[in-house]
């Protein structure tokens, strides 16, 4: 299976935490833009904003927290905008300061969290480039970080980008 097919199996909740500060290789075409822009490419987060607003109508909360570094990168800057527009398609979306991460202490780096049961690790390599997925089931740590990363994070209406 791969990515989509295991959060489409989702009936109660789908949470992600965003670790990685670059995801550009994965987001070049839309970042480039941004860049010349400052507009974000809306059609190409449509078929996410479609799938977010399909979970939602069958029940699926969907939330994620974003570790961010200060001073924000002019990629995080973008990936920000990005997630105040899918914000707006009711996922609830967090961010957390690397200095408040990193007093948590939360062995995880970037995940899916699927239902509370299912683990989905994201492996990226170099800016990001999605290199793999690993399934596993969700363990008390698992459950212990979203709690500990949803407590300690602000919503992305609240953050003031630098």
């Amino acid at each position: 299976m791969n990515l989509i097919d295991y959060l489409n199996t989702a009936q109660k909740s789908l949470f992600r935490f965003e670790y990685l500060q670059d995801f550009s290789a994965a987001d070049e075409k839309s970042f480039t833009r941004w860049r010349k822009t400052k507009q974000i490419d809306t059609a190409a987060l449509q078929p996410w904003w479609d799938f977010l607003e399909r979970k939602h109508a069958d029940g699926v909360v969907t939330s994620r927290v974003r570790r961010v570094a200060i001073p924000l990168s002019e990629y995080t800057r973008f990936e920000l905008e990005g997630h105040r527009e899918t914000a707006k398609h009711g996922d609830d979306i967090r961010i957390i300061k690397n200095d408040q991460f990193k007093t948590l202490a939360i062995p995880l780096v970037d995940f899916w969290l699927i239902d509370d049961a299912a683990v989905i690790r994201m492996v990226y390599g170099e800016r990001g480039t999605l290199l793999g997925i690993e399934k596993e089931d969700a363990k008390n740590e698992h459950l212990e970080a979203k709690r500990k990363l949803i407590a300690n994070s602000i919503s992305i209406s609240s953050f003031a980008s630098a």
